[in-house]
């Protein structure tokens, strides 16, 4: 196995005792020591590469790793050799990239490493180039980190996930094929009506068609909620400047007939701001929260503000949504973002529950307090 440092250091004997050198000597000695026993104790495969990208050192745990007695094995031998064909595109390109634009730092970079036996492990690689006085590439030190674990765990939430979202496509086809058809019979009952001659019967067959319209309709929302919420949590990929003023303008636009059925009144600051973000998870947000702010609001006449109050200190962008109910039960303040959580009303709602998981998986943060009504407080942050 080959050495992890050169042991050949001036100032001191073997065991770090002073010689005429003097102390600066000696601390250089412990110094150099105290990292040989860093590097040679550390579980992660830290090497050294020279300018043709060959292996030139690596610690200890790097032959463990890889299996190999001999340090014939490594040293020596071309570095992309180890790694799985099917990444070596992937390093390939972060590595001319990083020589053609001096880019020292490489951090966080994921791929597949082969051991001497063929197993395959996953990596995560931080390193360091070196560039000479005229910026040409000179050698590389870095160290990987075995992730295979994690990358197992985040297999198995990818499949599990996946599972959730096969399950609600087929719970939401197993519950709309019945409302359509209810939806059918609704749509027969009002032609039959129409014949009949005793206003009373259609009045009360009437009402009851409302009855069986409310109800469709709120399975349908539930259905609808239900699907978003299985897409909440995911990181989507792509992400745009959005005008947040025109995008809360639509939220109202979307819920103009909850608005008017309330006897509602929506009012919104006419510059909200820029926001880069996902645009249909953002539009989630804001439509989640104000349609919660117009049904459960119990004032005789409803109102809802959406302010812009400004950047915090660490660059967030800080909203809030308001409005001029009773507020929420102070019993009930921890538990409103729960999913299904029913509070007075008896009405099951997934609406916050899903701000929340989008709120959580975008790096944002959101709270409630009571101030003359429910008041949620909404700070974002550029994303992309």
């Amino acid at each position: 196995m080959t050495d992890t440092f050169p042991d050949a250091v001036p100032g001191g004997d073997e065991d770090g005792s002073p010689d005429e050198a003097g102390d600066s000597a000696v601390r250089d000695r412990r110094v150099l020591a105290l990292y040989h026993r860093v590097v040679d104790n550390s579980p992660d495969i830290i090497y050294y590469l020279d300018n043709s990208g060959r292996v030139a050192w690596v610690n200890p745990s790097a032959f463990r790793f890889f299996g190999y007695d001999d340090p014939a094995g490594i040293i020596g031998q071309p570095f992309v050799n180890y790694i799985h064909p099917d990444d070596r595109e992937l390093v390939l390109t972060s590595f001319l990239e990083a020589v053609r634009t001096h880019r020292e730092n490489t951090t966080g970079l994921v791929f597949r490493l082969l051991k001497a036996g063929g197993d395959v492990v996953w990596v995560e690689l931080h390193s360091q180039m070196i560039f000479d006085e005229d910026g040409n590439y000179f050698d590389e030190v870095g160290a990987c980190r075995d992730i295979s674990e994690r990358r197992k765990a985040e297999d198995e939430l990818n499949r599990v996930n996946a599972e959730l979202r096969a399950y609600a496509q087929v719970v939401s086809h197993d519950i709309k094929t019945p409302l359509t058809a209810i939806q059918l019979a609704l749509d027969m009952i009002r032609r039959l009506l129409d014949d009949e001659h005793s206003e009373e019967a259609m009045d009360q067959a009437r009402e009851m068609v409302g009855v069986l319209d409310r109800n469709v309709e709120q399975a349908n929302r539930l259905v609808s909620d239900l699907l978003t919420l299985a897409e909440a949590g995911l990181v989507p990929d792509d992400y745009s400047e959005l005008d947040v003023t025109q995008l809360v303008h639509r939220v109202v636009e979307e819920l103009a007939g909850s608005i008017e059925e309330r006897g509602a009144r929506v009012d919104f600051d006419a510059d909200l701001g820029r926001v880069c973000a996902n645009r249909t998870q953002l539009y989630q947000v804001f439509s989640n929260l104000v349609r919660n702010a117009v049904v459960h609001n119990d004032s005789p006449e409803p109102r809802v503000e959406i302010s812009f109050l400004g950047v915090t200190a660490d660059g967030g962008y800080h909203y809030r949504v308001k409005d001029n109910g009773s507020g929420i039960q102070e019993d009930y303040m921890d538990r409103v973002f729960d999913l299904f959580f029913k509070g007075t009303t008896g009405v099951t709602g997934l609406g916050l529950a899903i701000v929340r998981k989008i709120v959580d998986a975008s790096g944002w943060d959101i709270s409630v307090r009571n101030e003359g009504g429910a008041s949620f407080e909404l700070i974002l942050y550029d994303r992309g």
